[in-house]
Parts: structure tokens; sequence; C-alpha cells
């Protein structure tokens, strides 16, 4: 082209995909062998073997449509990407998800512009379709919470206290997520500040169609509500999980029905819930990524390489189901809903870097910025409505690496033993500082026990050692 080659790529591929499950000797459905059913409670299963076959195209194609051959006013450089990928899965069907991308210098090679759009599609695995529930036991807040039970009853001697028992179950009908998603950067090299690199981007997420569980607290008060006409209707028996022998729904068909079988006295602390993966609602992420890098070389000191790679995160908003109310993470620290967690607006790694004659050293610095607790599984919006959030401070950790990189010179006579071995020692967490606690969303006993794990290291200070050798 007059601009410049065209670059082609293609490709295909094939795997197959195999689950296996086998259940210890008391772990049996009871329909199948009541001797192996013994567990209490338990998760019950017979053996099962769930495989799927993928098959794969894609294409993809760089076209430069202007160059600096042409010297257009503003069209330094222009060049356009286009690909294209479909799956084929045997048990989730076919996707065909395309990609744009642009790539525009409009004065030199200094600046550039980029533009990304594209699409995706992820199937459920094959766990998520096939494998076995999950049993546990809760207590009755469960109903407290969600029937509108009245003072009188909380305190009423044959219901405090009472459990339910409750379970995850697969879906062999779950259909892929699929995602949406843009971006826009700049790329800025100043020539008039030799090493200095500036990057930019923001990003636009939307996925729709994740396979989550629906909720115990969802199921119990849609039944209430709508009783046989629920969505979820299938998912709440008496007597035994859904499905099993010994199951029944005639005393929760009508709406009320479950509230009056509560209250009735009758109940035996025998509702069995079995949520299941469904196709939820959606996640919308935008957030601007950028990163400064300079780089300065000196003669007798070595070069020293400047870094500040972070990330502000706008919104992260979720639906748990199609029509629920849309809340807000961004900012917050929640738990025990669809996708929650501790989310900081910014976060931010900065390092120093020295190295001369072999020899090598980092500084790093980790920043979390502050957020609000709100308690486990509280939707912002309608929380702060009636509740000021509990402030989790920002947090900063340090770490520190020296290294040594050997070459023909300093090894001598063991060069053919130590080429290209570089060994290092170094400290994670320098100070030794442990992550800000958010006892409202990850309380004492929890499995976070005060602190999201997901977002900071539990791990302390943490020295280390390595040898690594490229040949």
């Amino acid at each position: 082209m007059p601009a410049g080659k065209v670059g082609v790529a293609v490709g295909a591929a094939s795997r197959k995909e195999t689950l296996v499950g086998t259940p210890d000797q008391n772990s049996y459905n009871l329909s199948t062998d009541p001797t192996k059913h013994n567990w209490a409670p338990g998760t019950f299963f017979d053996p099962f073997t769930k495989s799927r076959t993928i098959t794969s195209f894609f294409a993809e194609s760089r076209v430069p449509v202007f160059s600096e051959k042409q010297a257009l006013p503003l069209l330094h450089a222009l060049a356009v990407s286009v690909a294209g990928r479909t799956e084929r899965y045997s048990d989730a069907g076919k996707s065909n998800v395309p990609k744009l991308g642009l790539r525009w210098e409009p004065l030199n090679d200094q600046l550039a512009v980029r533009f990304t759009y594209s699409k995706s599609f992820t199937a459920p695995t094959l766990y998520q379709e096939y494998g076995p529930p999950s049993a546990a036991l809760t207590t009755a807040d469960l109903f407290y919470n969600n029937l509108a039970l009245n003072g009188a009853l909380i305190h009423d001697n044959a219901l405090k206290g009472v459990t339910y028992f409750s379970g995850n179950g697969n879906n062999p009908a779950l259909l892929p997520s699929t995602a949406q998603s843009r971006s826009l950067g700049l790329v800025f090299s100043p020539k008039a500040v030799k090493g200095l690199s500036v990057t930019v981007d923001y990003t636009n997420v939307t996925q729709d169609g994740l396979a989550a569980g629906i909720g115990a607290s969802t199921i119990v008060a849609s039944i209430n509500s709508l009783g046989s006409g629920s969505p979820y209707f299938s998912a709440l028996t008496i007597g035994g999980f859904p499905g099993t022998a010994g199951s029944s729904q005639a005393l929760v068909t009508a709406p009320q029905g479950l509230y009056n079988y509560i209250v009735g006295g009758g109940y035996n602390k025998d509702i069995y819930i079995l949520d299941h993966f469904v196709n939820s609602g959606r996640v919308h992420i935008e957030a601007v990524d950028f990163n400064v890098a300079y780089e300065l070389r000196t003669e007798s000191a070595g070069k020293f390489t400047f870094t500040s790679a972070g990330s502000y995160l706008q919104h992260f908003q979720v639906q748990d189901l199609p029509g629920a109310l849309i809340y807000e993470d961004a900012g917050y620290s929640t738990n025990a809903k669809t996708m929650s967690g501790t989310l900081p607006h910014l976060r931010l790694y900065n390092t120093v870097e020295w190295s001369q004659h072999g020899w090598g050293a980092v500084l790093a610095n980790n920043y979390f910025g502050s957020t609000g607790d709100i308690g486990s599984g509280a939707i912002p919006s309608v929380y702060l409505q009636t509740n000021a959030p509990s402030a989790v401070s920002s947090y900063m950790a340090w770490d520190a690496q020296l290294s040594y990189t050997f070459d023909k010179t300093t090894a001598g006579k063991l060069w053919g033993l130590l080429k290209g071995m570089k060994l290092s020692a170094g400290v994670n967490n320098l100070g030794n500082k442990m992550p800000p606690a958010a006892p409202r969303s990850n309380p004492a006993g929890s499995n976070n026990n005060n602190v999201d794990v997901s977002t900071y290291s539990p791990i302390g200070r943490l020295w280390f050692v390595s040898a690594d050798v490229k040949f």
C-alpha cells in the first residue's frame, strides 16, 4: 500500500474440556443409594463425566491508510486494524465477535491517539453447568429480613434460632455472557524531553449475563410475594431439596404462602433452598489508566528509571439480576453480592529503578485510596440514605530489591555455569504495614476477617531471594 505494508494473521484452534466428579462413599444421592447418603449436611451427587469441544477461527489485518510519505495536514500516520473471531461450543452455542482499532499520529511520531472497540463472549464453565451443588445451614435471619415477620415472632421460642438448608446448584441451561468494550487513549513521547513517555487510556466495559447465583434473599422474597408465579419458584421446597424424595411445594404456591407456613405453627425447620447459577444482570466499568515513565542515563552513576502507573476507577456498577437495582461500588467496601469487595477510586504503583555494571536496585510504592465501608451486601444508593459510611483509610506499602546479573567478565571461569544468571534479594511490605480494616463489610469471623484479601495482601513483611537464568 502507498502508506506501508499490510499485516495479516489467521488461525484456528480446537480443544476438548472434560469435568469428572466422583463422590466419596457417604456422598451419593439418596435416590441412588440410601446407604451412601450419610453426611449431615453434605454435598450429594452421583458420579458424572461431562465434556465439550470448542473450535475457533480468527483473522486480523492491520492496514496503514496514511503515512508521513503522503505529508497530509493532521495525518502524519493513520492505521486501521480489523479483527474477527468465531467460536463454537458443543454445549453453549456459537459466537462471532469483531474488533476494530485505530491508531492516529496527527503531527509526528511523538503523539499517537488510539481507539478500540470490541465485543467478547464468555461461555459458562462446565462446573457452572454440571457441577454438584453445595449445601449449608443458615440462621432464620433470612426469613426475618425478607418476610416482614413482626417483632413478637422474633422472640417466639418456637422460631428463634431456626435454621434452613441452602445450596448452590448447577444449571445446564446457562447461556454465554457477552460484553462490549471501548477504549480511547494517547501515547506521548516528546523528543524535547528525552526518555519521557506518557500513556493515558480511558476504558469503558459492559458485561451482560455473567453466571451468578440468584441469592437466597431474592428467592424468599419473590416466592412469598408471587407464589408459583415467581420466576424462582422451583428453587424452594419443603421437606427436602428440590427434586429429591419427600420434597413438596404445595404450601407455598399462593402469595404469602411462605409467610403463612412459617408463622402458622407447623414449621419444622424443613425449608430447602437450592440456589443455582443464572445469567444475571449487568456489570459496567469505567476507568482511566495512566503510566508515566522517565529514563535518565548518566555516565558515572548508571541508569535511573522513574515510573508511576495508576488507575482511577470512576464507575463499578452492578445489577444482580435483570430489572433489579443498579448499585455503584466504586469508592466503597461491601461484600456478599454478585460482584463486590473493596474498590478504591485510585490505585498507584510507583517505582525507582537503578542499574549499573550488572547491579540493579528497585524501590517500589503501592498506594490504595480510601473507601467507605457500607456493610455486607449493601446497595450504596440505598444504604447511604439512612447510614453514614465508615471510613476505610488509604493504604501505602513499600517494596525494595537488590540484584546482580553475571556477565562473562565477572563470572570468569564459571561463565558456563553462571551465564545469564540474575541473583536477587528483597523485601515486600518493608514497613510490615497491615491493610486497613473494613469491619462492616468484612466482620471478624468472616472469610476475610476485617480485610478484603482480594484487594490487599494479607501477608506482612516478606523477605525473598531468587535466582533467574536466561538461556
